[in-house]
């Protein structure tokens, strides 16, 4: 998989080349959501998009291996080369964040969340059952 990210290696059949293109479009797109939404891993669908891209469309692939965001980790994966401390210290720093505002949001919401109406209706539903 590295070798293919670093290099390309665009499939030869036309409907692949589609096929594989629009998987990059779906992995990015759950990649940028896994990058605001901490539940879903973004790191690794847009490294498997850039694997897509490679494999259909070398513009695209050279746009993601040169974004001025995210570019350099790509390059450096496709190096074998590891995460650097500062990405990994801003990760975990985004991740305790995310809980804290998660523990913040619930106790603070948690009673109206519980004493709403369709929360209500759905334990209605389940008592019937």
């Amino acid at each position: 998989m590295r070798q293919t990210i670093k290099h390309g290696n665009i499939a030869k059949h036309k409907g692949l080349k589609y096929l594989f293109f629009l998987l990059g479009l779906l992995c990015l797109f759950v990649g940028f959501t896994g990058l605001i939404f901490p539940i879903i891993p973004g790191a690794v669908f847009v490294l498997f998009s850039t694997y897509f891209f490679a494999r259909s469309s070398g513009r695209v692939h050279r746009l993601l291996m040169h974004n001025r965001i995210f570019g350099k980790h790509l390059q450096d994966f496709a190096d074998g080369k590891k995460i650097p401390l500062q990405t990994k210290l801003v990760g975990a720093g985004i991740m305790i964040l995310s809980i804290v505002a998660a523990v913040y949001i619930y106790e603070a919401y948690s009673a109206e969340i519980l004493n709403s109406s369709y929360v209500l209706y759905v334990k209605g539903l389940l008592h019937l059952i």
